[in-house]
C-alpha cells in the first residue's frame, strides 16, 4: 500500500500560520517572563545582574524583531497563498 505524499509543511499556508503562531507564543512567553527589562543594555545602562543579561537581551531582541517583522509577513503570505490555491482549484474545474 502506497502512502499519500504529504506536501511539505513549509510550503503550505497552514505551515506558515503554524510558524507565525509559534513565534508569537515564544515572544509572548519571553515578554510575560519579564525579559524586556534586560533590554536596558540597549540604552547604554550597565546591567546589575551581570553579563548573562546581555544574552537574555539578545534573545529577547531577536524574538521581538521576529514578532514585529516576520510574523506579519507570514500571516499575510499565508492569506495570499490560501487565496491563490483556492483560485487555482476553481480554475481547474
Amino acid at each position: 500500500m502506497k502512502k499519500k505524499k504529504r506536501p511539505n509543511d513549509l510550503l503550505t499556508w497552514q505551515g506558515w500560520l503554524k510558524r507565525a503562531a509559534a513565534s508569537a507564543i515564544f515572544y509572548l512567553i519571553l515578554h510575560l517572563l519579564g525579559w524586556r527589562d534586560h533590554l536596558s543594555i540597549m540604552s547604554g545602562t550597565i546591567p546589575t545582574g551581570g553579563s548573562w543579561q546581555a544574552g537574555l537581551a539578545i534573545i529577547y531582541l531577536i524574538a521581538y524583531i521576529n514578532f514585529v517583522v516576520i510574523v506579519p509577513i507570514l500571516i499575510i503570505g499565508a492569506g495570499v497563498l490560501a487565496m491563490m490555491q483556492r483560485t487555482m482549484k476553481s480554475w481547474s474545474l
